[in-house]
């Protein structure tokens, strides 16, 4: 009787156990299953935003101006360059880089040429420049030879000199040189490549792509003008003396011209006029040109080409006759 109530007793502590046993795993199994839907299904949604950053040329738009003079730029979009051979391989690259890279973004094509054709000269140096301690200029460059002419600051050479190679993914020391010889001032966006101090992260702001794209969508042609405050006429009798400045202000040589002398309606004289380069202009000086009407009322000078222009309609001016 004892044996059979001691097996009885065990059997059932047994059993306890066990279900015990049973009870801690399934509410484990549910713990389990709480912590699974917790991680893989969040009840709540959180959201991250990522602050933009400002790569344009100026933090403020209005800052300053983002080229040395306004309306800075070569002639044509084709600019032909020329990177010395003393220059190391690594330096060669970064240069060639840098021309591909504002190619790819811009209108500009950039071709190799020789030394005496190359509008971009580009020299090296291998002694490294100290700025300030622990600061060293790694490259200088700019415009070497600018003319004003007319709205625009027709740049014809500019000289890059690479002092350091970039030790980043992209050249931006030669990027940032480069950009200089295009008429590019320094940026105050320390995000720009165009900021005095150089780092990788710096990248060209889209504003500087748009300006280049801008300035170089205008046709390169010529764009002859009268210097009014320098053109005159004066009459004596029935003769006429005229005191004419013609300029060229536009982006090319101007071909041969010729200037209408037109008294009344009628012309009375033609003028020929030869080739002006960009920014020149010329004087000229015409002395007792008969005219056969008295006490004329209108003068008029006309420029004449057969090529085309910029601006057509400032090729005529008007004056009263001074007697």
């Amino acid at each position: 009787m004892k044996n059979t109530q001691k097996f009885e007793k065990d059997n059932s502590e047994k059993n306890f156990n066990f279900f015990n046993y049973l009870l801690s795993i399934i509410f484990l199994l549910i713990i389990i299953s709480l912590l699974g839907v917790y991680y893989f299904e969040p009840f709540s949604k959180l959201e991250f935003s990522v602050k933009p950053v400002n790569y344009n040329f100026n933090l403020i738009n209005e800052s300053k101006k983002m080229q040395f003079y306004d309306n800075m730029r070569f002639p044509e979009k084709n600019i032909t360059y020329y990177i010395d051979k003393n220059c190391s391989l690594k330096k060669r690259q970064d240069m060639k880089d840098a021309f591909k890279i504002i190619e790819n973004l811009t209108v500009l094509k950039f071709i190799n040429e020789t030394l005496e054709k190359a509008e971009i000269s580009v020299t090296c140096n291998e002694t490294v420049h100290y700025y300030k301690k622990g600061m060293f200029i790694a490259g200088e460059g700019g415009p070497t030879h600018v003319v004003r002419a007319g709205n625009f600051n027709v740049i014809f050479s500019g000289t890059i000199l690479l002092i350091k190679s970039s030790d980043c993914e992209r050249p931006n020391v030669a990027i940032h040189e480069l950009l200089h010889v295009l008429g590019f001032t320094h940026s105050d966006n320390p995000n720009n490549v165009m900021y005095n101090f150089t780092k990788c992260s710096q990248v060209i702001g889209d504003d500087t792509i748009e300006l280049i794209n801008k300035l170089y969508s205008i046709e390169s042609l010529p764009d002859l003008v009268f210097e009014a405050n320098e053109t005159n006429a004066m009459m004596h009798s029935r003769y006429l003396d005229i005191n004419i400045t013609i300029k060229n202000n536009g982006l090319k040589k101007a071909p041969e011209s010729r200037v209408k002398v037109i008294v009344d309606g009628k012309k009375i004289k033609e003028i020929s006029v030869g080739e002006i380069e960009i920014g020149n202009g010329k004087a000229i000086f015409v002395q007792n040109i008969w005219v056969s009407k008295l006490n004329p009322k209108k003068i008029e000078l006309v420029i004449e080409t057969n090529y085309k222009e910029l601006n057509k309609e400032n090729n005529r001016i008007y004056f009263e006759v001074k007697k």
